[in-house]
């Protein structure tokens, strides 16, 4: 799932080097952690330095649709734009169970 980690600090007039800075990891940290699998802790430290909402991070507010879901399972995320990407994150998660 891509995070908008990086269109976020853009409208804010922030680099990836200054939200790493704010957060106290290196560049490269922060670049792995938001094109990785993040903790909710390491999301919830990003979107507090961004001064966001937490969901922010996962939506775009250029592409509104009629169904955003964010799901998270087992310490993954899954992020839906249509009922038939919702059912394909249910059947994926009743195969890890």
């Amino acid at each position: 799932m891509k995070l908008r980690v990086l269109d976020i600090c853009k409208q804010k007039g922030l680099t990836q080097k200054d939200l790493a800075d704010t957060l106290g990891i290196s560049n490269v940290g922060l670049s792995q952690q938001i094109n990785g699998n993040p903790t909710i802790e390491t999301l919830e430290k990003i979107a507090n330095a961004l001064k966001v909402e937490f969901w922010e991070l996962f939506t775009s507010d250029t592409s509104r649709s009629e169904l955003t879901a964010l799901i998270e399972y087992k310490n993954t995320f899954y992020k839906a734009d249509t009922l038939d990407g919702l059912k394909d994150i249910v059947k994926k998660i009743e195969k890890r169970k």
